[in-house]
């Protein structure tokens, strides 16, 4: 092989190393760019569902805020378990719980079909439930519990941040 050759081959070498490395800069990037559009994405909604443009929740909020609280979250020992638990001390009917945003119902997971028939929750009842972390995730996923103080009663509802806890 004459020093020409190596020379070209070297180069050659040099450039599909470089194509690699440019490339791999441009997933990087994808993905970052991935990440912060979701969170964007779940940003705006949020900012939309404190405006509680629908009045139909936006009416059932206001009736959970009045009286006595009635639900509280409580971490479990388990990384991803979580206890939402009734802490009236009357039974409620018609329990169902859902995500504030999008990205907070995706990242929801229940032992139960919450689209199937409402739940009642006795007296500190725990109702269990997991949350999934995914990369590009808001930080603190936000539940909306709705239930009714009797069988056939208005509907309340309530927007609780799952925080992480000590």
């Amino acid at each position: 092989m004459t020093e020409f050759e190596a020379a070209s081959l070297l180069a050659q070498w040099v450039g599909s190393g470089a194509a690699v490395a440019a490339v791999g800069v441009a997933v990087v990037f994808g993905i970052l760019t991935l990440s912060n559009s979701r969170r964007s994405i779940d940003a705006q909604e949020r900012a939309t569902a404190a405006l509680d443009t629908d009045p139909h929740l936006a009416e059932m909020l206001s009736r959970g805020s009045q009286g006595d609280p009635v639900w509280a979250v409580e971490k479990r020992p388990t990384k991803d378990l979580w206890w939402l638990r009734n802490v009236s001390d009357h039974r409620v009917w018609n329990v169902r719980i859902t995500g504030a945003t999008t990205q907070d119902t995706e990242r929801l997971r229940f032992d139960w079909s919450s689209d199937s028939e409402p739940m009642t929750a006795d007296p500190n009842a725990p109702i269990p439930f997991r949350t999934l972390n995914f990369w590009g995730a808001a930080a603190v996923p936000t539940i909306i519990v709705e239930w009714a103080d009797e069988p056939d009663g208005q509907p309340r509802a309530e927007r609780i941040a799952v925080a992480e806890g000590p």
